[in-house]
């Protein structure tokens, strides 16, 4: 999850919060959370968060209620990305791909498959 929150001491108040309205109820309490916490260094305004919960079905029930409803997604009007899995090679490659310009492979595509 990418969240833009300022502190990190609300951190796993702030993202309860969030999943139980995503939910439309007490879907998660702070003792179903194994550990919280962001992920990299604070130079970003949004950083990965990496959140563990104890119970592997409230986990796949959460996904699935993501995937299916992705307008749900957003954090105080910002976009907010949920991965089942984050490892070290994927953050690498978003790391590495994310500021790149991709209007010259946009234009690629469209000659490849004759939309322009």
């Amino acid at each position: 999850m990418n969240f833009a929150l300022k502190k990190r001491d609300n951190l796993k108040e702030e993202v309860i919060s969030w999943i139980n309205t995503i939910m439309k109820s007490q879907f998660v309490r702070e003792e179903d959370v194994e550990r919280i916490h962001f992920m990299g260094s604070p130079q970003n305004q949004h950083r990965p968060i990496i959140l563990k919960l104890f119970n592997y079905a409230k986990k796949e029930e959460f996904l699935r209620v993501v995937r299916s409803k992705p307008e749900l997604l957003s954090y105080n009007g910002t976009s907010v990305q949920v991965y089942q899995d984050l490892s070290y090679a994927t953050s690498q490659w978003r790391k590495k791909y994310a500021a790149r310009d991709c209007s010259s492979y946009k234009k690629q595509l469209e000659v490849q498959l004759g939309l322009s």
